[in-house]
C-alpha cells in the first residue's frame, strides 16, 4: 500500500476496489472460477501444487502448462481450500479465471464495474494481496484517503462480484491423505500471498499484463501462478524476463530447475500434467459403474476418463 499512499489521486480513486479485493484475498476467493467436482483424487497434479507453494520464492511469477482437462484448475482450488491442508493453505490468495479473454485487464475491470481501472489492474491486484499487512504502516495516509473518498466507496459498494461461498474440497478416501505430502516434508507455510490466474491465453494485451505483473509482484514479494493450456504461450511467458523472475513450475517440466539459482534459459520440457494409470483408476472408481479400469491408459486426463465412462454407460 505504500505506493498508493504516495500517489494520492490514483490511490484515492481506486481505494474502494483495493479494499474490496483485499476482502476477497482474506477469503482466498475464487473469482469466475467454476468447479464441477468437490471430491478430488490425490494425483500428481495435486501434489505438484502443494509442493510448489511450499517451495515458491517470494516475488517470483510461475508458469504452469497442462493439457486441457488434466485437472490443474481443481488442483489450484485444492491448494486454497483443501480440507486436508487447512493448516498450510495460503492466508491471503485470489484465484481468477481469465476465461480465455484476449484482454484480461479490460474484461476483469469491466466485471468489477471499474472499466477505467484496467491500466492499473496489476497494481490493484498486488496491493489487495498485501493490503492487510501493509495498511498499518500507512495508517495516516490511509485514513486521510478514507475520509476524503468514503462516499465513493459507499457508491461502489457491491460493484465487485462477491466471492462464492467457500467451497469444501476433499480427497476421495482417507488413504489419499497420506499421498499429499510433498512440500510438507520441507516446510509448511501460509504467509506468502498468492495470485492465481487460470486460462490466460496469448495476446498482445495479456503479454503486456504479464510483463507488468511480474515486476510488481517481485517488488511486493507476492507469488504469482499462471495456468495455461497453450504450451507455446507458456514458454513465451517464461522468456519475457529471460528466466529470472518468471519461471516454470518445477513439477510441470521434465528438466526442473531445482535448487539452481542461475536464470532458467533453456526451453521447459513440459509434461502436460497428464495422469499416471494408478491415479486414473482411483478417479474412475469415483464415477461409479460401469467399470472402465481395463480401458484406461497412462497419460490420459480425467476429462478423457469421464468421456469414456459416459460412452460405456449408454
Amino acid at each position: 500500500m505504500d505506493y498508493l499512499a504516495s500517489s494520492s489521486v490514483k490511490a484515492a480513486k481506486w481505494y474502494w476496489l483495493v479494499e474490496k479485493l483485499s476482502e476477497s484475498a482474506k477469503k482466498r476467493a475464487l473469482l469466475n472460477v467454476e468447479i464441477d467436482r468437490t471430491t478430488l483424487v490425490a494425483s500428481d497434479t495435486i501434489n505438484i501444487f502443494v509442493k510448489h507453494y511450499a517451495q515458491a520464492i517470494p516475488g517470483k511469477t510461475y508458469i504452469c502448462y497442462g493439457v486441457s482437462g488434466c485437472g490443474k484448475t481443481g488442483a489450484a482450488v485444492h491448494l486454497l481450500h483443501g480440507e486436508d491442508i487447512n493448516f498450510d493453505c495460503p492466508k491471503r490468495a485470489i484465484m481468477v479465471n481469465a476465461g480465455g479473454s484476449e484482454d484480461f485487464p479490460t474484461d476483469f475491470a469491466l466485471q468489477q464495474n471499474a472499466p477505467n481501472a484496467a491500466s492499473l489492474l496489476v497494481n490493484i491486484l498486488c496491493a489487495s494481496l498485501v493490503f492487510q499487512e501493509k495498511k498499518n504502516d500507512s495508517r495516516a495516509a490511509g485514513t486521510k484517503i478514507w475520509e476524503m473518498f468514503s462516499h465513493l466507496r459507499r457508491l461502489a459498494e457491491g460493484c465487485v462480484t462477491p466471492a462464492a461461498e467457500e467451497p469444501s474440497i476433499h480427497l476421495h478416501g482417507t488413504a489419499q491423505l497420506a499421498q499429499v505430502t510433498r512440500g510438507r516434508q520441507i516446510a509448511t507455510r501460509a504467509d506468502l500471498p498468492i495470485l492465481i490466474i487460470d486460462d490466460l491465453p496469448e495476446s498482445k494485451a495479456n503479454r503486456g499484463f504479464v510483463s507488468g505483473l511480474y515486476t510488481r509482484a517481485h517488488a511486493m514479494k507476492i507469488s504469482v501462478l499462471i495456468l495455461t493450456k497453450d504450451e507455446r504461450w507458456a514458454t513465451k511467458m517464461k522468456d519475457i524476463n529471460g528466466g529470472v523472475k518468471i519461471l516454470p513450475v518445477d513439477g510441470a517440466i521434465k528438466n526442473p530447475r531445482g535448487e539452481c539459482v542461475e536464470p532458467f534459459v533453456q526451453d521447459p520440457q513440459w509434461t502436460g500434467m497428464t495422469w499416471r494409470l494408478p491415479d486414473l483408476r482411483v478417479f474412475a472408481e469415483t464415477l461409479g459403474p460401469p467399470d472402465i479400469s481395463t480401458a484406461l491408459k497412462d497419460g490420459m486426463t480425467p476429462e478423457a476418463v469421464v468421456d469414456l465412462h459416459v460412452r460405456r454407460r449408454f
